[in-house]
């Protein structure tokens, strides 16, 4: 992004087409005028005039969008002006805006007329669009007025709240008062705890809620209450204001008859008062249990450590899902050497909570000794995805850290099978079909049962299976990616019992593990990891192209490929998939041979691919991307020019958006170049103009400076 310090002036007399054309008699540019004065910083010469003077407009988007801008333009001077168009200008958009500009100026005089309108549509003093129509029409000025007298501090208007809550006939009005008792100190505090108190509910809920995100500080005052209330919400609110080492937070945890404010209470004084979590480990609450076991180190609980791995090991097999879960995670780090075996039956139970399974597969990450490689790729056969993705990560990251053994088997992985050793070229594309794995021709050593289940058979040539629960590197990487279960809709009664049959996790486990596999080891460094993507990446017609492709693109933007990567890349890119064309494209960043292909890439019919086509484009060739038809390629194309181009440049990329009529990128452009502003300008200024352009640079001018407020730039 360009510096946005303006060293380049604007034009002295900046401001005067901006006016002109909130004067025109075309109501499309004057409205546009007015949102662009509107999104000028407070303070800009002339703006705040022509606002005022714009609420007596005869157009009512205008008057809206003038008072819009009076929100952060408009003064005390204007106090009445504002109040005299929330009473008569009957457009509902104005009286909204008016509302929240008088609430910014803090503007007592207004605090009548919005009492009023919180409980009544004040007829007699308000005019509206419809006269007589129902409370719907008012509801948004309503809402506005109750927020707006938050923000002001009108504690005398409470009352009026808690009656437009009350209104039977009203629509339910808890979330904006609420809200705005939040605002109206110790009073409107008051009344939100004895809601909680007395009411029952959504809406004793909702108060509870609007009272945890107030500071601790501001509920000082109403501690002894909240703590000591009979409802378990407002209790938690009153652990949350406690100081961790405070009394009363031993109290909650020992005593407290609700599990969610004891697990509060102990999880704020964990750190502060240790022998707390030593007594939670005890609560008749799994959930407390669980978290006390989370609080827990070896190092703190050293006198417990035989008894509580005892208790771990039995929550392993058939704990509370919460306890079960936890232990999952804790076991490792208090007895490594025994965790191995529990954890893996854990997780080859289907009947056992996933997220306990899932704890477990993370955990093994921390048993010593290290699990075999073997018994980690035994695991995928496992149909949880999730099991099977959190497995994969383990092998990664122990081939990330030099285990080749790891690194070997995430390459079969990937590949379904040992890769080539030499890597694939189009020359040998010809006997694909003999060097990929010939998947069609294996036995399944899985099958799906009539009742869903997932169950091993021993190959037709095997002399036994393997353990039940178990599998071996060979039944994964041979598993046919054809597997499915036989026809057995006359089985299950037709498409009704279909239906309710389901499998955790794809049938075709196999070309889901590579797939994962592609995604999750892409990155690391290894020729065999390489090689096992280059083997699918060869093949346009097996159903892991395009994800193949996909992670040898990702793994370039770390590592430097074979040359024979290239000359894949070379064949892909004239291929007729858009995803696969963009990551050969990628492939062959910074390959001599690629140079035809990214010049070539522009022209694409897909965008994402012009668009990553404009980092290889020539500075001089981007005014003309600024205005293709696609927006992610003219967005593209003006980000490289604030980074890089000439003021020359930007030039002519303004003028080639005006011609485009592109009010998007022409707005990314004014946002960040104070040269692309003082053109547009400049245009505005002119007189050759067309009506439709002159739009264009008024509604990026205006959406510019309102990004730029957003962002605290000023002119």
């Amino acid at each position: 992004m360009r510096d946005f310090a303006y060293d380049t002036p604007l034009p002295a007399d900046w401001m005067t087409p901006l006016l002109s054309y909130a004067a025109s008699e075309n109501e499309v540019l004057r409205s546009a005028a007015i949102g662009t004065l509107a999104a000028l910083p407070a303070g800009t010469q002339d703006v705040r005039e022509t606002l005022l003077a714009a609420l007596l407009d005869q157009d009512p988007d205008i008057r809206a969008d003038a008072m819009e801008g009076l929100t952060h333009h408009g003064t005390q001077d204007d106090a009445e002006t504002i109040r005299l168009s929330l009473a008569g200008d009957p457009v509902r958009e104005v009286k909204v805006a008016a509302i929240a500009a008088l609430a910014r100026l803090q503007d007592k005089d207004a605090f009548g007329l919005l009492r009023r309108l919180v409980l009544s549509r004040a007829e007699d003093e308000v005019a509206w669009e419809d006269e007589g129509s129902d409370w719907e029409d008012w509801l948004d000025v309503q809402i506005a007025a109750i927020a707006a007298l938050g923000q002001m501090g009108a504690v005398e208007a409470i009352e009026d709240m808690l009656a437009a809550r009350d209104d039977e006939l009203g629509q339910t009005l808890d979330g904006p008062v609420f809200e705005a008792l939040s605002c109206l100190g110790q009073a409107g505090l008051s009344w939100l705890l004895a809601i909680v108190e007395v009411e029952h509910g959504l809406a004793a809920r909702r108060a509870a809620e609007v009272l945890s995100r107030k500071a601790p500080g501001d509920l000082a005052a109403h501690l002894d209450m909240l703590v000591g209330s009979r409802d378990p919400r407002l209790r938690l609110v009153g652990v949350g204001c406690l100081d961790p080492g405070a009394t009363e937070l031993a109290g909650c945890v020992r005593t407290d008859p609700n599990a969610d404010v004891r697990r509060a209470a102990l999880l704020r004084a964990a750190d502060a008062q240790p022998m707390l979590v030593l007594d939670a480990l005890s609560d008749p609450a799994p959930e407390v249990q669980a978290t006390a076991l989370a609080c827990l180190s070896p190092a703190e609980g050293a006198d417990l450590q035989e008894d509580l791995i005892a208790n771990m090991l039995a929550w392993l097999q058939g704990g509370p899902a919460v306890l079960m879960t936890q232990a999952a995670r804790s076991l490792p780090d208090w007895a490594p050497e025994q965790a191995a075996a529990a954890l893996l039956r854990l997780i080859d139970d289907r009947a056992r909570p996933l997220e306990a399974r899932l704890a477990a597969t993370r955990s093994l990450a921390k048993v010593q000794p290290a699990v075999p490689c073997d018994a980690l790729v035994a695991l995928l056969g496992n149909p949880a995805q999730q099991v099977r993705t959190a497995t994969l990560i383990l092998l990664r990251d122990r081939a990330a850290l030099g285990d080749e053994t790891a690194q070997d088997l995430l390459a079969k992985l990937i590949a379904g099978t040992d890769p080539d050793a030499a890597p694939p070229s189009p020359a040998e594309s010809a006997d694909i079909e003999t060097r990929r794995p010939d998947l069609d021709s294996v036995q399944p050593s899985l099958h799906i049962t009539p009742n869903g289940e997932i169950v091993r058979s021993a190959p037709q040539d095997a002399g036994t299976a393997p353990p039940d629960g178990q599998s071996t590197l060979s039944e994964i990487l041979a598993r046919s990616h054809n597997l499915q279960s036989k026809d057995i809709s006359s089985e299950r009664g037709g498409n009704k019992a279909r239906k309710r049959c389901s499998v955790e996790g794809p049938e075709d486990i196999s070309l889901a593990i590579s797939r994962e596999a592609m995604a999750i080891a892409a990155m690391l460094a290894g020729q065999k990891i390489e090689r096992s993507l280059m083997i699918w990446a060869a093949d346009p017609g097996n159903p892991l192209y395009r994800s193949a492709w996909q992670a040898l693109a990702q793994r370039k933007s770390r590592h430097a490929l074979d040359a024979a990567a290239a000359r894949l890349a070379l064949r892909a890119v004239a291929g007729e998939d858009a995803v696969v064309r963009l990551a050969a494209l990628q492939v062959l960043s910074g390959y001599p041979e690629g140079d035809a292909a990214r010049k070539a890439a522009h022209r694409d019919p897909d965008p994402l691919i012009r668009a990553e086509a404009i980092g290889w484009l020539k500075p001089e060739d981007l005014p003309s991307a600024v205005a293709d038809d696609a927006l992610p390629v003219r967005r593209a194309a003006v980000a490289r020019l604030l980074s890089s181009g000439s003021a020359a440049q930007i030039a002519h990329a303004v003028e080639a958006l005006m011609r485009a009529e592109r009010k998007d990128a022409l707005c990314d452009l004014v946002a960040g170049s104070r040269e692309a502003m003082s053109l547009v300008l400049e245009k505005l200024a002119a007189t050759h103009l067309s009506g439709r352009q002159a739009l264009v640079a008024l509604a990026a001018l205006g959406a510019a400076h309102a990004r730029m407020r957003a962002e605290g730039a000023s002119v």
